[in-house]
């Protein structure tokens, strides 16, 4: 399965300007990093654990491969929004 992740994001990295803007991609990641615990979950630790940490890894290793291999994507607003 990570192997297929990787083939996945670097297609999507490849293939993100088609559809949308370096600056809404970078938003929406944010925005899924700092993802909410649902009312209806249960414990927090629970949530942190087995939810919210393993999306949030996810997010880091999407913005460091983009980083890494398109840079120029990166243009001096994006920096700093970053």
């Amino acid at each position: 399965p990570y192997s297929h992740d990787l083939e996945y994001m670097k297609t999507f990295l490849l293939t993100y300007p088609h559809f949308t803007t370096a600056r809404v991609l970078l938003t929406l990641l944010v925005r899924r990093y700092f993802v909410q615990q649902p009312r209806e979950f249960g414990g927090t630790d629970e949530w942190h654990r087995h939810v919210q940490k393993p999306i949030q890894l996810r997010v880091v290793n999407i913005i460091k491969s983009w980083i890494e291999n398109y840079f120029s994507d990166f243009d001096e607003a994006l920096i700093k929004c970053l």
